[in-house]
């Protein structure tokens, strides 16, 4: 009798734990990507298919499903900027045992189930840790859902998820970070031996092999960027290592004064042509209604003004093409964030895109200080690029009128002169 009522309880809680589950996926729906209402129901599966041969009760089982279901409220409620899985997990296990027992006793939970569901969850979390039956169960079911021919795809949404909920990790950190959730694991059950461990190696070695390819990528780019050899990038960063400890202040006043040159000068350029453009104008104007009154003037009359004229035209047209803005994509793809290309600090970059895609593109560069960093080398160096192209036409402009000025005023005074002789 005893058991069926723990069982009807059980059940009771099983369907308030949903509940509440499924309302804080909802509410953390923009950024809970992985750990969602698919993920639980996943989970329940895999515990289904490691238990299909085991001896187990009832009550484990719901046990086990409302262990699956508080899984998914963790990763919506926890802030952390750490990428250390020690500190992670010790975050991870600080808010299960502030907010778990409530919770739980809230729903009405016996308080040996409780406890025996909050180590349950935690032994998931660090897979290192001694396990009972039903926690190697659980950690066996958490693993299986990382394994597979889905992995890298819901590797992929596990750490766009950590981004999203501000954990300050780089893609090679976050590869790290899994090998080293991976590595410890030895399976708890017999279908996990056969099945989720042997898959669980293979994941270790594919992320190996993707941190591998990443770092080649990141050379090749660096080496690319910078025209230099792999011994030359080799001696750099040896180099980089002794200045680990950089001083920030340093960096951001650097930034600052050569964004604010680059600004002034910007300014500069703009001013000039404003000024090319409005004295021309003027002198069109005048020039041209001249024209329309002198016909009866001779050509070395008119020559001197329609030089004027022509000249003040192409100074125009190199000051108004000196203030025209570029054509930009305004886009970037999920490639050029994970190759470290995209450089969302200037507007043209990301103005076709959607906030979240944005966001998740801005978390990732503010997680990674060297792409921070090197993005904001990017955009001196391209505004720098932009600023030789404006500096060059307001020169040209500026060669048009003063050469168009001193031939009309030379054309002027020989007709003056062929006039007065």
């Amino acid at each position: 009798m005893d058991n069926i009522s723990t069982s009807k309880l059980n059940t009771t809680v099983l369907t308030k734990v949903q509940l509440h589950s499924m309302e804080c996926i909802i509410e953390n729906a923009t950024r809970v990507v992985y750990h969602d209402v698919r993920f639980a129901k996943r989970l329940i599966a895999h515990i289904n298919t490691i238990t299909a041969d085991e001896e187990i009760g009832e009550d484990d089982l719901q046990i086990l499903s409302i262990c699956a279901w508080l899984y998914t409220t963790l990763f919506g409620n926890i802030r952390t900027g750490s990428k250390n899985k020690n500190q992670l997990f010790d975050e991870s296990s600080i808010y299960i045992d502030e907010h778990y027992p409530k919770l739980l006793d809230s729903f009405g939970m016996d308080k040996i189930d409780s406890v025996r569901i909050i180590n349950l969850v935690k032994a998931a979390i660090k897979t290192e840790v001694p396990h009972n039956r039903l926690s190697g169960i659980f950690t066996d079911a958490v693993v299986m859902d990382l394994t597979g021919d889905q992995a890298m795809d819901r590797l992929k949404k596990l750490y766009e998820e950590a981004v999203l909920g501000d954990v300050n990790l780089s893609l090679s950190k976050f590869y790290d970070l899994m090998i080293g959730y991976l590595s410890p694991y030895n399976a708890n059950t017999e279908y996990g031996k056969a099945h989720i461990q042997p898959a669980a190696l293979e994941l270790i070695h594919k992320l190996e092999k993707e941190k591998r390819k990443l770092s080649q990528k990141k050379n090749i780019i660096l080496k690319k960027q910078l025209e230099i050899s792999e011994d030359e990038l080799k001696e750099l960063r040896k180099n980089l290592v002794g200045v680990k400890g950089r001083d920030v202040r340093g960096i951001q006043t650097l930034f600052r004064t050569t964004s604010r040159n680059h600004y002034t000068l910007n300014q500069m350029v703009d001013r000039k042509a404003s000024i090319m453009i409005t004295v021309n104008a003027i002198i069109l104007s005048v020039v041209i209604g001249g024209l329309l009154r002198s016909t009866g003037d001779t050509l070395l009359g008119i020559l001197p003004m329609a030089i004027l004229s022509i000249a003040s035209l192409f100074s125009i047209i190199f000051a108004i093409l000196s203030i025209t803005p570029n054509r930009t994509q305004g886009e970037f793809t999920v490639d050029d964030i994970r190759n470290k290309k995209g450089n969302l600090l200037y507007f043209g970059n990301f103005h076709n895109m959607e906030f979240r895609d944005y966001e998740w593109g801005m978390l990732q560069k503010l997680s990674d200080s060297n792409f921070l960093y090197s993005s904001m080398i990017r955009d001196l160096y391209y505004l720098g690029k932009t600023l030789q192209k404006k500096y060059t036409l307001i020169r040209i402009s500026l060669q048009f009128f003063v050469i168009g000025l001193v031939s009309s005023f030379v054309l002027f005074m020989i007709s003056r002169l062929v006039v007065f002789y």
